[in-house]
Formats: structure tokens, C-alpha cells, sequence
């Protein structure tokens, strides 16, 4: 604490922060519950950082001579809890350091300054008159500080046989530094601590920024976002979420932005025993927001010892200023794509678009505006064409702004499978996103995917296995795996996994459809009904009308498949929807005339697929053969 006449009513030090004036520690901007006289103890150690304080003083303080208590009792219960409360250790003090039989000392950072730097300032060296005209006291350097000399030759040796002092430590003192073991971890969703409820995006997308920074470094598995976001607002403990993520530690923490200042706070918790490894605290300019969250990725790297390649220091260190206002925009892109929705993904491209005409050089806007499109048109959702076209030119711009982009890979894959129908340029490019980011499972699912279309069952369902590991409680991932168990034919397994899914999340639309499809392709129609109604109810996509009306043709209800075309074609009234994709239901139904009506509507943007088995019966026609010839340089993948 900076020496001031003025008196300080907030002392911050790593993710906690203790107002003397309410008498209240808070955590990441949350209320710790504790009692007066531990929080007292807490009062005195920070108003003399770094000093001894002892327990003649606190005696004193709080224990008044006429006041009738055990006191070496009430003291050591009072400090018990105060350490327990901030998750410190007495054999591994992180803030409160035990001085035997004399007292304690405060020894963490005090609102961004070393405790030393504290002493520093406070007590000049002996016989050094203060500022204040008082003289110090005088201090036994060879008592106080010993332990510094002894450090300082630790370290001395410790560069002269080639070792780093943490690893020296622990050849000298034993496993003391539990991260040693850390492998895995999982970020959960930053607290907004803006008091602004149109700042969550931000809190969720530089949760995702710091998850997407420490997946790079390959010597570390850590959750995906889809599963770290499902603990958005738990109040699980965290020993708990550790163990349904299945790794070894959890970093949590808080973001408040106030004016152009980005103030982030963190710290890094082992999983088993709950216990505080680490904590700081970071404040940057709203321009420097992306050297914060880089500086943040490095620390908790370093703690968990992740070994860090060239390459991966390189990306970590090489950051530009960003205009705020262009990354707030890329940031609430990210917030509405992880809604999932034909609106979500329609706001997300809009706000890519922003981010990247306020700021052309950003080359992760452009790479999520390429998966954006991409998504768009997998969902019927945009004209094939314009779709993969525009996704291809924002995919290409972000690799030649940043080939190092995973993203941008993997975009560039799922173009050259779906546009391009160029196998081996789409195995090149998801091989490059997996190099530069060996975790992510966006880029394992997407290849999990393709091996599927090439119909490598075995090895599709292994690499979606190996995906879910990295999204563990992911609705959707578990989802996907089930799905590509029913093309393998494994369809119990796969109704097991849809059904896995929606105890996760029992309205989610997707898994109650594919549940659908599964139930179908064991002829169990009614239950394949009820499953596709339902996901319809939800979320009423054309894909799932397509398989209501087909599940119904086959159990034989025509009128019911008909009344579901009439569905869709309404549909087409309001939004986009491909004509080959209408005219193939009612080919399935016989009503040719129609089918051909609806296949005439098409134009080269829809790159209509003449090749689908529904058409068969069409073939024979000569407005079918025009199409054909019409069409037939549009379409690659036919």
C-alpha cells in the first residue's frame, strides 16, 4: 500500500480483496463469509504488509487484558479460519506466513506491489532518518532476511548444475508444489463483475479467448468451451466439476470493465483438495486487451508447468493493440454463435462484419465469419453458393492475416470437403488446424465428420470419442458421436448416447431429432414421431420436417407426410430454404409434377443436388435431363 495520510478502506491481493469500512473479504467480487475476529487478524496483517506482527500486538487488539478467553485458543482457531477462508496453508503460505512463537506476517501482493516493495518503502535501513523525521527501527538483517541468502544460494546452484529453482525445491524439500502433477484443466466462465448486465459477452468471450490461448500448448488438455459454459453460474464446489470434467485443476476468476480500464482476476485451483495454487490479478487499457489475456494464458502455464514450444511462446508473445470497440464486436460474435440457433449464427455474422471493418487486420473475426457461413449453410440456412463463397474469401483473408489461426484451418477443411469436394485438400487442412492446436475439439469433431462422409465408421466414432474427452458434458458433442453410431449401424448404442445427451439438457431439439432418426431406422415409427415433434416444437428447422415427413411415408400415413411438405413449402416463405430439398419430398411422395415445379425454381447459387436417390423417378423426363446438363458444373460433389 502506497504511504499516504489518507486512510485505505479496500486492500486488493490476488483474486481477494478485504474492505476494512463494511468489514467484508470478498473473492473475485464475491462475499467470503467470516467471522470479525479472523477478519480482524486479516486487517492487521495488511496494514503492515511484509511485517511481523505478533501475537502480543493482536492480544492487545483484540483481546483486551479484563476480556476472560483462552487466548492462544482463540487466536490459532481465528487464523485456522482466515487461512481457510482464503484457501492458504501454513506449511505452503501463499498470504499468511506463521513466525513460531513470535507471530505472523502478511507476505502476498498488496494491490499490485510486493510485500518486500512494501517493507521497502515503509523501513528504510537502519539509522536512515524517514521523511516523517521519526527514526526507523532498528532490524536484525541476519534473523529477518536469512532466509533471502540462503534462497539466493539455492538459486545460484540451482543455475550452476543447470536446474531452475522449482525444480531444485523439490529435490530439496519434496513434492510441495501439487501443480507438478497438473495435466488437465478446465477454465469456468469469467463473472461479470461490470454490474452491467450487457457486459456478459464480454466476461464470456474472454473466458473463451483464454480457453482457445491455453488449448495451444500441446503438453496440456484443456475443456472446451461448450463444457466449461455449462458451469456458468453453479454453485457446485469445484473438487466436484473437477472430477465430472475429469482434470487436475480449475482456473476461475472475474472481468469488470470500467471506461477504457479491463481489470481481470484469476487464480488456479488444484482440483483434488481445493486448495489455491496461484491468483493475480491483471489491469490493462481496453487497446491491450488481448497482451492481458496472452500475459494470463503464459502465467497459468507456468504454474501448471505446461512446457511451452517456440512456436507456442512465439503466438503467446506476439500480440498487437486491438480497437476495443472492433474486439467488443468479435466478443459478442463468439456470444451469439454459442447459442446455436439460425438467429444466433445470423446476429454472429453481423457482428463479425462489424469487428473486421473496424478493425480489417483481425483475423480471428474473419476466421469465425468463415465457420459462421459455413454452419449457415450445413443448416439450410443460406444459399449454398453465396454461403461457401463468402466463407472461402473470409477463411482465405485469415490466413494470410495469421496462418497460425487453428480456426481458420479448419474452416478452410470444411470448405474444401463441402464446396470443393477435394478430400485431400480438406485431410491437409485439418491436419494443419490439429498441429496448431492439438485440443481442440471443434477441430476433432469437424474431422470425425469427415471420416464419417468417406464412410470410415470405426474411425470416426474413435476421433469423436477422443473429441468428447475435451467437451466432456457437451450436449451437442454427445449428440454427434450417437448420431455417427446410427450410420455405423449401431443403433443402441446410439439411442443410448441421444438419450445421454438430453440428461444433460432434456429441451435440447437436436438430440430429441436424432433420437427420432434412430427410432426410424429401427421401423420404430411412433416413438421416431413423438421424438421429431418434439424437436420440432423446440426449434422448427427444415431438416427435421424432411425427416417427419419421410418417418411418416414410411409408416405408411401419406396424408400426414403431405400435410408436413405444405409445412415446409409455408416455410419457404419465410426464410431460405434450398428447392432441390422441397421437390426431394415430394418425389418421395410420388407428386412428380410437383418435384419438377420446385427443382425449376433453382438457380446455380441453390447448387442443387440432381443425384439424390429421390429423384430417380424423374430421370426419365427431359425438363430433368435439361436440369442436369444445366447444373452440371455447379455442383462438384454430385
Amino acid at each position: 500500500m502506497p504511504l499516504s495520510s489518507a486512510p485505505v478502506h479496500v486492500v486488493r491481493f490476488g483474486i481477494f480483496e478485504a474492505d476494512f469500512r463494511a468489514g467484508e473479504l470478498r473473492k473475485a467480487g464475491l462475499r467470503v463469509r467470516l467471522q470479525d475476529q479472523p477478519f480482524q487478524v486479516l486487517r492487521m496483517l495488511l496494514e503492515r504488509p511484509g511485517e511481523p506482527i505478533s501475537r502480543e500486538d493482536i492480544h492487545k487488539r483484540l483481546w483486551p487484558q479484563d476480556t476472560f478467553v483462552d487466548f492462544d485458543h482463540g487466536l490459532n482457531n481465528a487464523v485456522n479460519r482466515l487461512r481457510e477462508a482464503l484457501g492458504d496453508s501454513a506449511d505452503v503460505p501463499r498470504f499468511i506466513e506463521t513466525l513460531p512463537r513470535r507471530g505472523y506476517r502478511f507476505i502476498g501482493t498488496v494491490n499490485g506491489s510486493s510485500s518486500k516493495e512494501e517493507v521497502s518503502a515503509r523501513e528504510p535501513q537502519s539509522g536512515v532518518t524517514q521523511k516523517s523525521g521519526r527514526p526507523s527501527a532498528e532490524v536484525n538483517h541476519s534473523t529477518r532476511y536469512g532466509w533471502i541468502a540462503l534462497a539466493a544460494a539455492a538459486a545460484l546452484l540451482a543455475a550452476f548444475v543447470g536446474l531452475n529453482f522449482r525444480t531444485l525445491q523439490r529435490r530439496w524439500f519434496g513434492q510441495t508444489l501439487s501443480a507438478m502433477h497438473i495435466r488437465s484443466l478446465a477454465v469456468l466462465p469469467l463473472q461479470n463483475l461490470s454490474g452491467d448486465a450487457s457486459q456478459e459477452y464480454l466476461a464470456d468471450g474472454m473466458t473463451e479467448a483464454l480457453i482457445t490461448d491455453l488449448a495451444t500448448i500441446s503438453s496440456l488438455r484443456v475443456i472446451s468451451r461448450t463444457s466449461a459454459m455449462h458451469y456458468k453460474g453453479s454453485h457446485q464446489v469445484l473438487p466436484e466439476i473437477a472430477r465430472e470434467l475429469n482434470v487436475d485443476a480449475v482456473v476461475e476468476g472475474s472481468v469488470a470493465r470500467s471506461g477504457n480500464r479491463v481489470r481481470v482476476t484469476a487464480q488456479l485451483v488444484q482440483a483434488s483438495s481445493d486448495r489455491h495454487l496461484w491468483a493475480e490479478s491483471y489491469e490493462r487499457d481496453v487497446s491491450d486487451v488481448l497482451q492481458l489475456q496472452n500475459e494470463l494464458a503464459r502465467a497459468v502455464a507456468q504454474e501448471v508447468e505446461g512446457k511451452l514450444t517456440p512456436q507456442e511462446q512465439t503466438r503467446l508473445s506476439q500480440v498487437r493493440p486491438v480497437n476495443f470497440e472492433a474486439y467488443e464486436a468479435y466478443l459478442a460474435g463468439l456470444y451469439f454463435m454459442d447459442k446455436w440457433s439460425d438467429e444466433g449464427f445470423e446476429k454472429a455474422a453481423e457482428y463479425f462484419q462489424h469487428a473486421i471493418e473496424l478493425d480489417p487486420r483481425n483475423a480471428a473475426a474473419y476466421a469465425e465469419l468463415a465457420n459462421t457461413y459455413g454452419t449457415m449453410v450445413l443448416r439450410l440456412n443460406m444459399a449454398p453458393a453465396v454461403g461457401w463463397h463468402k466463407a472461402e474469401a473470409a477463411a482465405n483473408k485469415a490466413v494470410e492475416l495469421d496462418d497460425s489461426s487453428a480456426d481458420a484451418h479448419t474452416a478452410l477443411g470444411n470448405i474444401r470437403e463441402y464446396f470443393h469436394c477435394d478430400q485431400a485438400g480438406a485431410e491437409e487442412e485439418y491436419q494443419r488446424s490439429f498441429a496448431l492446436n492439438p485440443t481442440s475439439s471443434e477441430a476433432l469433431g469437424y474431422h470425425a465428420w469427415f471420416l464419417a462422409n468417406q464412410g470410415r465408421f470405426q474411425e470416426a466414432i474413435a476421433e469423436k470419442k477422443q473429441s468428447l474427452m475435451l467437451d466432456p458434458i457437451s450436449p451437442l458433442g454427445t449428440s454427434e458421436l450417437g448420431l455417427i453410431l446410427g450410420l455405423a449401424d449401431q443403433l443402441d448404442e446410439a439411442i443410448l448416447q441421444q438419450q445421454k445427451a438430453l440428461e444433460m439438457d432434456s429441451n435440447f431439439a437436436t438430440a430429441h431429432a436424432r433420437l427420432g432418426v434412430h427410432y426410424a431406422q429401427k421401423r420404430q415409427y411412433e416413438k421416431a414421431v413423438s421424438e421429431l415433434r418434439k424437436a420440432i416444437s423446440l426449434e422448427p428447422a427444415p431438416g427435421r420436417l424432411d425427416v417427419l415427413a419421410d418417418t411418416y411415408q414410411k409408416w405408411g400415413k401419406a396424408s400426414e407426410a403431405r400435410q408436413v411438405a405444405t409445412d415446409l413449402v409455408q416455410m419457404s416463405k419465410h426464410r431460405y430454404l434450398p428447392p432441390d430439398f422441397i421437390a426431394a419430398v415430394y418425389a418421395r411422395l410420388g407428386e412428380q409434377e410437383e418435384a419438377m415445379k420446385w427443382l425449376e425454381k433453382a438457380s446455380a447459387d441453390d447448387m442443387p443436388d440432381l443425384s439424390r436417390s429421390e429423384f430417380n423417378s424423374l430421370r426419365s423426363d427431359p425438363r430433368f435431363r435439361n436440369l442436369e446438363e444445366r447444373f452440371k458444373a455447379v455442383r462438384p460433389c454430385s
